[in-house]
């Protein structure tokens, strides 16, 4: 079974979604989405390789975001 199952990549969607709808919502809010999905990560992912395609969903979530708040 690989790193990136079904369920696994289903999760990643989730979070990169709740990311990127915090950010519509404002900076502040991207800030506390991005706060939380890392405290979530470090308290729930105990797999090393699954904690580091996370953490990629988040940061690049969050970039992304970053790049679309509103003006």
């Amino acid at each position: 079974m690989g790193i990136l199952s079904l369920g696994v990549l289903f999760y990643q969607i989730v979070i990169a979604a709740i990311i990127v709808f915090a950010a519509s919502k404002g900076k502040k809010y991207l800030a506390l989405a991005v706060g939380l999905a890392f405290l979530w990560t470090l308290s729930h992912a105990f797999f090393p390789p699954l904690m580091i395609v996370q953490f990629i969903t988040i940061i690049g979530s969050g970039m992304y975001g970053y790049r679309k708040l509103p003006t």
